[in-house]
């Protein structure tokens, strides 16, 4: 009889294990047919989207640059004539893609200028200075603000109107009041002032964010051995932060050659303050959509002769930067 109590119980418990290991079988990855169709309609968009604007465009535009479009129908030949037409382009002394390369260098070499000045900044409002709260709103409010509002403004501070233009008409003795985007010798300087006035707090939320993170503990420790602020900022926060400093940095020369300011806003590249980035636009632009015209063909040529340079001088950058500190967890 006990015998019998124990093989029942036995054959009683084999379905249920059975069941088990099916259900272990089937949660070996922690999925059922309704995660898997979750995941599949949660990441079809972005994957489509990637797929066609991203993949798609820039093949694409890897083989318009070796293309030559032939009438209206959508032929072409394959041809190396749009890299010729930048070289024969770049060799013009008085060209305005040499006038592009050069404020693209300027820009660039005022963006790396204002880099550490965006990280002192923050640095002091991370301090909470006297009115730091107040220095938030001011910094960060051009950036809320649409970038058509704030270039309309600027163009009303240094319009014949404004009270910029009085000043440097005193400044330089002139006889006349001059507009300053709408003369060479002028216009450049001011494209460049309009970069530094919105550009220098410079990515403040994400610097305060990072020194958030800091343990108030290092800090102390530093107070403790009569540390000021510039060596609390350059031997005790700036290693630890360094992740971010370098990868920030790196992002910088990514865009060496993609510098550029409100220029199509304020100048649309007239007055010599053409910029490569505006310059690209403009060529397209002025093709008026038509994809039969070179322009797209000639754009793609260029756009590929200065990603090689770009990409070296980035990973360069990322070596040298990876060399300099090691990570610090904290």
């Amino acid at each position: 009889m006990t015998d019998l109590i124990k093989n029942e119980s036995v054959g009683s418990a084999q379905p249920q294990n059975a069941g088990g290991e099916k259900r272990r079988k089937r949660n070996k990855y922690g999925l059922t047919l309704a995660n898997v169709i979750f995941i599949v309609a949660f990441c079809i968009v972005p994957v489509l989207h990637f797929c066609i604007f991203y993949l798609f465009a820039n093949f694409r535009g890897f083989l318009m640059a070796f293309q030559k479009p032939i009438g209206y129908d959508g032929d072409f030949v394959w041809t190396l004539d749009q890299f010729r037409r930048v070289f024969d382009t770049l060799g013009q002394g008085d060209s305005e893609l040499r006038i592009a390369l050069k404020n693209t260098f300027i820009t660039f070499g005022f963006s790396l200028i204002m880099f550490p000045c965006s990280i002192i900044i923050s640095y002091f409002l991370y301090k909470q200075v006297w009115g730091y709260k107040t220095f938030k709103v001011i910094f960060y409010m051009p950036h809320i603000v649409s970038g058509l509002v704030t270039s309309y403004v600027f163009i009303s501070m240094v319009s014949t109107r404004g009270f910029i233009a009085p000043l440097i008409q005193k400044w330089d003795h002139l006889s006349y009041l001059p507009s300053l985007l709408a003369d060479s010798d002028y216009a450049n300087s001011v494209v460049l002032f309009h970069m530094v006035w919105l550009g220098l707090p410079g990515n403040m939320i994400l610097w305060c964010g990072t020194f958030a993170r800091i343990p108030t503990s290092v800090l102390e420790y530093g107070k403790l051995d009569g540390v000021g602020w510039v060596r609390e900022l350059v031997q005790l926060i700036l290693p630890l932060i360094w992740p971010t400093f370098s990868l920030l940095l790196m992002m910088q020369f990514t865009s060496i050659f993609s510098a550029s300011g409100a220029v199509f806003l304020l100048t649309q590249g007239k007055w010599d303050t053409q910029t490569l980035s505006n310059w690209f636009y403009m060529q397209v632009y002025n093709a008026n959509g038509d994809a039969n015209t070179s322009a797209y063909n000639y754009m793609s040529a260029f756009g590929m002769l200065i990603t090689v340079p770009a990409c070296a001088i980035s990973l360069f950058v990322r070596f040298v930067l990876a060399k300099l500190v090691e990570d610090v967890e904290y």
